[in-house]
């Protein structure tokens, strides 16, 4: 169909153009960059510049600066999304001792948007349940919220990764309130990480379906720390922040020594009252 076919019946008002390479052409081809690069030849910008920078920069990151092309990315999970999915349960039916001693994790997204803050509880089975807890813009709500969380419940224990990321700023002030917080520092986090994946993979992990939660497992990758793969906020296709929570409340539960208790109880109450 030629342009002059096209306008008759058509708005021709407006007009969308876009300059990008063929999808399936190299990376070097001077002509798709060409293609790509309306610029070249008016300005600073040369194919020697565009060429240079293939060098050192990951192919999906070439294609869309510089040839202009939507590139769909292949996450591989760090946890398997079937494993996870086996090891959902409905609030309902799981049972948790009255009492049982909780452990808070906290996270920060990486652009400290939002404040996530998970549990981590064993249940009649011994089996560890994790879950979500809360969700927020911000930071400045965490201490009181915490605070009157910890108040109610009784449960003064939260874990927190100490270094390299935002929420490790709550580890003073929560100590000060008088929370027992659990460092887990650099040499621990792939631990930890390892940990929750190993959990769901032997199915001993018990969880509420969580929209927030699911999607994060399902877009979480890993960076390599000291031989340990521990979860990559920056990487992840979705905010993982939450799942981070989990991972280090899930870590303290299990490899933490408690405070001593304060008194025994020995009820059994409804998942969804935790």
């Amino acid at each position: 169909m030629t342009a002059e076919q096209y306008k008759d019946g058509h708005d021709c008002s407006i007009g969308l153009f876009e300059w990008s390479a063929p999808d399936d052409c190299a990376k070097d081809d001077v002509a798709a960059i060409l293609q790509a690069n309306p610029s070249i030849g008016y300005g600073a910008q040369t194919v020697e510049n565009v060429l240079a920078e293939m060098v050192g920069s990951p192919d999906a990151d070439y294609r869309t600066e510089h040839l202009c092309q939507w590139v769909t990315a292949k996450i591989d999970s760090y946890i398997d999304v079937n494993d996870w999915n086996e090891c959902m349960a409905k609030p309902f039916e799981v049972r948790i001792p009255y009492g049982a001693r909780t452990v808070w994790g906290l996270d920060v997204s990486v652009d400290r948007s939002y404040t996530w803050i998970a549990a981590a509880v064993f249940d009649e089975d011994n089996r560890p349940v994790v879950s979500l807890r809360e969700h927020r813009k911000g930071l400045m709500w965490v201490p009181d919220y915490m605070k009157q969380l910890a108040e109610e419940s009784g449960m003064w224990e939260v874990a927190i990764q100490s270094k390299g990321c935002p929420a490790m700023e709550f580890i003073e002030p929560l100590a000060k309130l008088g929370f027992t917080v659990h460092e887990v520092d650099g040499s621990h986090i792939g631990l930890a990480t390892g940990r929750l994946r190993d959990r769901v993979r032997e199915r001993r992990l018990v969880h509420a379906p969580q929209p927030l939660v699911d999607t994060a497992i399902e877009g979480g990758v890993t960076k390599v720390i000291a031989e340990n793969e521990a979860w990559d906020r920056r990487r992840s296709l979705v905010d993982i922040s939450g799942v981070a929570a989990i991972t280090v409340a899930l870590w303290a539960l299990e490899t933490c020594e408690p405070p001593k208790p304060e008194k025994s109880a020995y009820e059994v109450y409804d998942f969804a009252g935790f």
